[in-house]
């Protein structure tokens, strides 16, 4: 075996730990220490007791203490005499299999412990004796099929407790009996098929629990005080709701019905479920987040008894929109409702929602928007989501052109802005799914006075005295042409439908419409050389001060070196005086 006593940066730690791996040195010790951590590789009992020779003198001081790939079944006794000063232990991977009573004898002020990816199947009784000032303990990625009812009894000072992607089937109904300071319990990804209700009697102060990724069919609340409750991905079919939560994540079971108690909840997540009917949960009226996407809702579904809420997710809900679906929603500003098989959207149903700042039509089949109306009826409206509804590129861009004369951005990151992305992006948003569009209306970029002609043909179609629309379902026809080639400025400024009046919007902001010009586009080719002039002009102006300096200094030296040529004159005159 090898050992090494180093005190080197944290880079050069990584980079010899990559020239061990390359030279199959995998049994090889190493101990890197800084005067608050140390890093040990492949430590064993042998290396613990003689750690003074491997570690430097910072080993007596550090008080986080990291162990990578531990190579003994059990962890010695000694490292904490020879880490008299550690508060924090994290073991990675290794050999470990074994805890028991005698384990942490020595780590009094020992509080947190993290085992990740080692071979711990079983917890026994007391297993952490001696650790009693513990207030994390986190166990992952380990084969853990049982613990003891007294595994953590001795831990009254414990406060997070995570036993996650492990094999845990169950727990003991007294397996906090003596954690009362308890926040956080993290059970994840484990095989629980079921928990006493008397588990979580007595945790007054649990403030989240997390037993996503299991198998639980059912759930009982009856003693749980948590606030953030988190049971997604079960197989859940009726969900129960208790005062205490305020936060609900149960998304990806099978919940057909929801009880709710009390009238506290703030955010609640139930999409991919087998919902229906939201009847039991109007009178949330707290309620700030609900997410219903991907279940089957009744499709006049209402949730106009939601007045609170601010963000609202129904995706693939497949609701039909009328006035009446979002009315008294006041407090809105994020509502998705994409892959709902839309095929035009009515603004003045949104009339109510005067907050809305981000709405998602997302792969539907919408094939065209009325972005007057978008700006009148929602006036705070940042994003429209447009991706996916069966256009071509050509068409795409043109609405993103007519939506920027709007401020109003196609996605929430602003990929269809930067010049990096906006080729991808528009690319993954267009499909050519619909053919019913005339691709030979856009066959070349639009010039600025298309554009303003195009625009104001759009007003006069929209706000025409006899169009009218009810709902959002409602497919508005595209007009068809018989040529081949793009019409001019001219011609499209002489196509006005037979009766159409202008709109009191278009009177009042008509200096908008026609004098806001476009943000001009720039090439990927003209900002690289931009960039390259900038570099260029950076390096040129080091240069120069470096040239600067290194004249004056020639300039200094060449003053002193005729100061010291008069003196030794004037020395030498004197000598032959």
């Amino acid at each position: 075996m090898l050992s090494y006593r180093m005190g080197i940066s944290s880079f050069r730690w990584i980079a010899l730990l990559m020239t061990l791996h390359s030279f199959g040195l995998t049994e090889a010790y190493l101990c890197m220490c800084s005067p608050n951590s140390c890093v040990l590789v492949h430590p064993n009992t042998e290396f613990f007791e003689h750690a003074d020779a491997h570690c430097s003198s910072f080993r007596t001081v550090a008080q986080d203490v990291s162990i990578i790939k531990l190579m003994d079944k059990k962890l010695s006794s000694e490292a904490f005499k020879k880490f008299p000063n550690m508060n924090s232990m994290e073991i990675f991977q290794g050999h470990l299999e074994n805890i028991d009573s005698s384990t942490f004898s020595g780590a009094g002020k020992l509080t947190k412990l993290l085992i990740r990816g080692s071979s711990i199947e079983k917890l026994d009784d007391y297993s952490f004796k001696g650790a009693d000032q513990l207030k994390e303990l986190l166990i992952s990625s380990n084969p853990l099929t049982e613990v003891s009812e007294k595994t953590i009894a001795n831990l009254e000072q414990l406060e997070i407790l995570v036993l996650s992607y492990g094999s845990l089937s169950t727990l003991p109904s007294a397996f906090f009996q003596n954690n009362r300071k308890l926040r956080i319990v993290s059970l994840n990804n484990n095989k629980i098929t079921e928990l006493s209700a008397e588990v979580f009697r007595g945790l007054d102060q649990l403030g989240k629990l997390e037993l996503a990724g299991n198998q639980l069919k059912t759930f009982d609340s009856t003693y749980l005080k948590a606030s953030v409750i988190v049971m997604s991905n079960n197989s859940l079919e009726h969900l129960v709701i208790n005062e205490h939560c305020s936060s609900m994540y149960a998304g990806h079971n099978k919940i057909q019905t929801v009880t709710v108690e009390g009238s506290g909840l703030l955010k609640l997540f139930l999409n991919n479920n087998n919902i229906k009917d939201i009847g039991n949960l109007t009178k949330l009226r707290n309620l700030t987040t609900l997410s219903l996407g991907h279940n089957e809702l009744d499709p006049n579904t209402s949730f106009s008894s939601f007045i609170a809420v601010e963000e609202l997710m129904l995706q693939s809900t497949n609701i039909n929109i009328s006035y009446q679906t979002f009315r008294n929603l006041t407090n809105l500003k994020i509502l998705d409702l994409s892959y709902n098989n839309l095929t035009s959207v009515d603004f003045k149903m949104f009339g109510s929602q005067l907050s809305l700042h981000v709405v998602s039509f997302v792969g539907n089949k919408i094939k065209s928007f009325n972005y007057i109306e978008a700006r009148e009826y929602l006036p705070s409206l940042r994003v429209l989501e447009i991706c996916n509804n069966g256009w071509n590129t050509t068409y795409f861009e043109q609405n993103i052109a007519k939506m920027k004369r709007f401020s109003i951005s196609p996605d929430s990151h602003g990929f269809s802005s930067d010049f990096l992305f906006r080729h991808d992006y528009i690319h993954m948003c267009a499909e050519h799914i619909i053919s019913e569009y005339s691709d030979y209306d856009y066959q070349f970029p639009p010039s600025l006075g298309e554009m303003d002609a195009t625009n104001e043909e759009d007003i006069n179609e929209q706000y025409t005295s006899t169009s009218t629309t009810s709902t959002t379902t409602t497919t508005t026809p595209v007009p068809k042409t018989t040529e081949r080639q793009a019409l001019t400025s001219t011609e499209r400024s002489n196509i006005v439908p037979a009766t159409s009046e202008r709109h009191h919007v278009i009177e009042h902001d008509s200096k908008i419409v026609d004098n806001v010009q476009p943000a001009e586009q720039t090439s990927a080719l003209y900002v690289t050389f931009q960039i390259l002039v900038y570099i260029l002009s950076v390096v040129g102006l080091v240069s120069l001060i470096a040239l600067a300096y290194f004249w004056r200094r020639r300039q200094m030296d060449v003053r002193s070196l005729s100061s010291m040529q008069r003196n030794e004159e004037a020395s030498d005159a004197v000598l032959l005086i």
